[in-house]
């Protein structure tokens, strides 16, 4: 039994996440280790804190949707729900206009929507199963 490529704008676009959202912060943590004044520990504890809160999601998302080309299009919205609810508690409500007015937000869901794409697609494991 075959098992069909996946469509090449889906592997493209699969590329371009992973490259974006692994490579953006490997640049960031260089420079916040070598700015003085403990940036490097602050920008780890920042990312622990989303590590913690969007990683669990991303990946069960990655488990229920099978092929990549559903975890390219589901995974963003859905990781911008949980933010949205996780914002718009009544303490601190800045709902969408947290996503939307802070761009560092946009690209940490770049790194765990990549972190969705890493694990293979259902077919994919199919075909290694043989």
């Amino acid at each position: 039994m075959s098992v069909p490529p996946p469509a090449p704008w889906v592997v493209k676009t699969r590329k371009v996440i992973l490259w974006v959202g692994f490579g953006w912060p490997v640049a960031v943590f260089l420079r916040a280790f070598g700015e003085k004044n403990g940036q490097g520990v602050w920008a780890l504890i920042g990312t622990m804190v989303l590590a913690a809160t969007f990683a669990p999601p991303s990946l069960v998302l990655s488990l229920i949707l099978g092929s990549y080309k559903s975890r390219i299009i589901a995974v963003p919205p859905l990781l911008a729900i949980v933010f949205w609810w996780l914002a718009g508690q009544p303490h601190t409500y800045n709902g969408f206009d947290g996503i939307i007015t802070d761009p560092f937000k946009l690209l940490w869901l770049t790194t765990f929507t990549a972190i969705a794409l890493l694990i293979p697609e259902h077919s994919l494991l199919k075909l290694w199963r043989g």
